[in-house]
């Protein structure tokens, strides 16, 4: 059950609501088991934590600013959707991503990421990704960074659990898609 107080059920995802400030989004349990793996979406928002809780499904954070993503337990469904399992997108600044624990599950149709930030026009600034217990059970990347300005990959660990993929998976993807990367710091 989702016990934040701002969330709202729209028989799609768990949605926080747009443009807010400084909640702390802790200790939930979320769980579908039909529709789209986006269980919850966090967008426009500020100095928001989310932390402790357990998914069944996948987070998006779009326009993510001074926000904090941690302690998680995520795992993503079997499905044929190319779903993120936690998914930065647009102006993220000043952000992180810290001592999650990822399980990607078989995409059917598409390969996955666990964690992914990209900029889809609004150019991320800057973000940590950290500490971060990631195991693909499909074909895809278990860290991708996509035309941010500043980031600090560090230890993070990363299994790649896909017998019989040659040549598909990566631990970690760096890549100036649409922008030049200033500093990528990538260690551990």
């Amino acid at each position: 059950s989702a016990r934040a107080g701002a969330t709202t059920w729209n028989d799609v995802l768990y949605y926080f609501p747009l443009h807010n400030s400084g909640h702390i989004i802790a200790n939930n349990h979320f769980k579908r088991t039909t529709g789209l793996d986006t269980l919850v979406t966090l967008s426009g928002s500020y100095g928001v934590t989310f932390c402790n809780n357990y998914l069944d499904g996948v987070i998006q954070a779009q326009d993510f600013l001074y926000g904090r993503i941690a302690g998680n337990q995520i795992q993503t469904r079997v499905t044929g959707v190319n779903a993120t399992a936690i998914a930065l997108i647009k102006a993220t600044t000043q952000s992180e991503v810290v001592d999650n624990i990822v399980v990607c599950r078989n995409a059917i149709a598409a390969e996955r990421a666990a964690i992914s930030i990209n900029d889809q026009l609004r150019r991320p600034n800057s973000c940590i990704i950290s500490r971060n217990q990631i195991r693909m059970e499909t074909r895809g990347i278990g860290i991708n960074v996509e035309s941010i300005r500043h980031v600090t990959i560090q230890d993070n660990m990363i299994i790649l659990d896909t017998p019989g993929d040659v040549g598909q998976s990566g631990g970690i993807n760096v890549r100036a898609t649409n922008a030049v990367i200033e500093h990528v710091l990538v260690t551990g």
